[in-house]
């Protein structure tokens, strides 16, 4: 028996004879031909044949060859993705998701063997390391690969505020007016009075 991951080469095809008489050795008696396997290059068993193996017309004419087939066996290779890190302003919309593929073989394609979208974790405020993002239902439509997935990063940064004093006057000897002030770059339905505390002061 024999095998490999799927796209490898394959390897050498060997066998093991009993029987032998006299002191004969394989090659006294056999005619240097290799054994052959059934065609086939996708994830699978395929039988191990006796090719254009046989005996030779020297030594080989005292023996009767039987062949037994053995078994070559293509097992799955790793496909890894990884989620592209991201990043987007708070109040944004989120990038649109992504990833890279290492480990295609045989001129596959991500396309031809993958299937899905990615998800992010939930979350819309700016968080220390980020928020997840997860497999989601990405799969796989192929035998041929097993999938290793390996999460990437969206990351929220804040967004601008800017505060601009309205500009005040009084006379001479009267109390200070009340200080206001206008905001610009608030998103989400944020308000000033959710996001900013305390009070303007001005100089002596």
């Amino acid at each position: 028996n024999a095998g490999k991951v799927y796209g490898d080469l394959d390897p050498a095809l060997t066998y093991s004879i009993s029987g032998l008489k006299g002191g004969d050795s394989a090659a006294d008696v056999l005619n240097g031909g290799k054994l052959a396997r059934e065609a086939g290059e996708n994830v699978g068993a395929y039988g191990i044949g006796q090719g254009d193996m046989g005996l030779n017309g020297g030594k080989g004419q005292n023996y009767i060859l039987t062949y037994q087939a053995g078994t070559f066996t293509i097992t799955p290779a790793t496909l890894v993705v990884r989620g592209d890190d991201k990043t987007k302003v708070y109040g944004q919309i989120d990038p649109a998701l992504s990833y890279q593929v290492s480990g295609l073989k045989r001129d596959d394609t991500a396309s031809s063997v993958l299937q899905g979208n990615l998800v992010r974790e939930a979350g819309e405020n700016v968080k220390s390391g980020g928020y997840a993002i997860q497999q989601g239902d990405l799969s796989l439509i192929s035998q041929n690969y097993l999938l290793q997935y390996e999460n990437g990063t969206l990351t929220i940064t804040p967004a601008s505020l800017q505060v601009d004093f309205d500009d005040k006057s009084k006379v001479y000897g009267e109390i200070d007016p009340s200080l206001t002030y206008r905001v610009t770059g608030l998103v989400n339905g944020d308000t000033a009075e959710t996001v900013l505390s305390g009070a303007g002061s001005r100089a002596p």
